[in-house]
């Protein structure tokens, strides 16, 4: 069936089609659910026009209104001026908005009438300079020949509360907005921020570390740490530094982790009794009144990394919550410690429990003392 301009869409033999488009627009614009930007959907949102409040591109929309290009692939010419003005003109200016701010129409021909989606929280004058008069999002929107283009911007940084979680191989930091103003547009706010977070374990430099992200993840170092956080906006002001302290739970208790060695090569527990170098274990007994969420997988131990004090380390298993003594304890290194230690010297062993996924999640302690 010929459908005009050379265009065809045949009825028989291969199913296909084709059409063609002003190769000046790189895009199809669309009404659809994605339009709406953090609004709680129901039949009835679709049965009317959306407005510059049920759309995540302000006023950067255009409603068509001649019935006869109300179809896909089909535009008026009034919707392709429009679609060709949008790529060659926007409003440029801070994102993160100040009293003194400046915003321009770039690439705007004529007399351009600014505004704001809402006075209350900032105003714009005729030159495109913004005057804020309290914290939250506004719109800047800039008026040219009939048509509108609107910027939305921020003004004041969201407020977050910090917290730490212990996950294995760390510590997960989520800093978390608490300012009802933002939430709606908080994905976007967070990418526009630099978040600078501050990483120090005892004995050890501050790190820092940036991201657009307000959330980190700090291998784990040491079992306390302390995370610092100071949010930079694209303007460089930055807010008051704060903090959250991180501890790694001990999911298991240990025994027989403290041991003495004599220069026959005998070992003996804490409490002098004689002990078995060949069969003796070190045991670990998970601490039962911890939540539920430790009870999983990932905290059980299959396998521990030894670091030992004469700078080796070696994998040991870990079965049924028993690592054997010989493993932790190498007869190289009996050796070496009965022929050149002196009594009353600790050697110290340093076991990392391992999961399946071969992640850390426990440091436990290994003494052994001359005697």
């Amino acid at each position: 069936m010929d459908i005009g301009d050379g265009e065809t869409i045949p009825f028989l033999a291969d199913y296909w089609y084709s059409w063609g488009i002003n190769i000046n627009i790189p895009f199809i614009p669309t009404s659809s659910a994605l339009a709406y930007n953090g609004i709680s959907l129901s039949p009835s949102s679709f049965t009317f026009n959306i407005d510059n409040t049920r759309t995540a591109f302000g006023n950067n929309f255009y409603l068509e209104t001649n019935d006869t290009y109300k179809q896909h692939m089909s535009f008026s010419q009034s919707a392709q001026n429009w679609i060709l003005s949008h790529i060659n003109q926007t409003v440029t200016g801070p994102i993160f908005g100040y009293s003194g701010a400046k915003y321009t129409l770039s690439g705007a021909k004529g007399t351009v009438v600014w505004s704001t989606s809402d006075a209350s929280i900032g105003t714009i004058n005729q030159n495109g300079i913004l005057t804020v008069s309290k914290n939250g999002c506004v719109y800047v929107i800039g008026e040219t020949n009939g048509m509108k283009f609107s910027k939305l911007v921020y003004i004041g940084v969201p407020t977050y509360l910090l917290s730490s979680k212990h996950k294995p191989d760390g510590f997960e930091i989520e800093a978390k907005c608490i300012d009802e103003t933002y939430k709606a547009n908080i994905d976007n706010i967070n990418s526009s921020l630099i978040f600078r977070w501050g990483v120090k374990f005892p004995n050890k430099d501050i790190r820092w570390i940036d991201t657009n992200s307000p959330s980190v993840f700090i291998p784990i170092e040491d079992k306390d740490a302390v995370v610092f956080l100071k949010i930079i906006d694209s303007n460089g002001k930055e807010s008051l530094l704060q903090s959250v302290k991180c501890t790694a739970t001990d999911i298991f208790y240990a025994s027989n982790n403290r041991l003495l060695l004599d220069a026959a090569k005998k070992i003996y527990k804490e409490d002098g009794t004689t002990y078995s170098y060949k069969y003796g274990k070190i045991y670990l007994t998970r601490d039962i009144s911890l939540s539920k969420e430790y009870e999983g997988d990932i905290w059980t131990s299959t396998k521990a990394k030894v670091y030992s004090p004469f700078n080796s380390t070696y994998i040991i298993p870990v079965s049924r919550g028993e690592m054997s003594i010989k493993d932790v304890l190498p007869q190289e290194e009996l050796d070496y410690i009965t022929h050149n230690m002196q009594v009353d010297h600790t050697c110290l062993y340093t076991i990392a429990l391992l999961n399946p996924e071969d992640k850390f999640i426990q440091i436990i302690p290994v003494t052994i003392k001359i005697k």
